[in-house]
């Protein structure tokens, strides 16, 4: 919110959710609604804003969303979101580079999927993975 970054300090009875500045020192708060409004901000920081920092973890965001909901690979994920997101050289300047958020992103892909089976008995071809793109039952026991 406007150049800061808050962390959930707290969820309230009614849905609201409580955020602190992620400056540890500073009185900064926030409130959002359960739809994820503003409702309000006291703006008692004790810094300045760090829109570099905010514009990195955007980017850094987007691709770790993409590479849960694209079958795209992850480094071309990194290269094309890496191209397309920053024009800004301060911002290109602190992105993580490929090999440190490799991990990362590859732990963000495998949330989509299920885990790998130990045998053939352990194959589960429920739900999504029941049918073919053409809605044909994939898996016949």
């Amino acid at each position: 919110i406007n150049g800061y970054q808050y962390t959930l300090n707290r969820r309230g009875r009614e849905g609201q959710s409580y955020w602190r500045c992620t400056n540890r020192l500073c009185r900064g708060r926030a409130v959002t609604s359960e739809e994820d409004e503003v409702m309000s901000v006291n703006n008692l920081h004790d810094h300045e804003p760090d829109c570099v920092e905010v514009a990195v973890k955007k980017v850094v965001q987007e691709m770790k969303t993409r590479a849960r909901s694209e079958a795209t690979s992850i480094p071309k994920i990194y290269a094309q979101t890496i191209r397309t997101a920053c024009e800004d050289e301060e911002v290109t300047a602190i992105l993580p580079t490929f090999n440190s958020i490799r991990t990362s992103l590859y732990q963000s892909r495998r949330q989509r999927y299920p885990p790998m089976p130990e045998s053939v008995d352990d194959l589960d071809f429920s739900g999504e993975w029941a049918v073919t793109d053409k809605n044909e039952t994939f898996y016949h026991p």
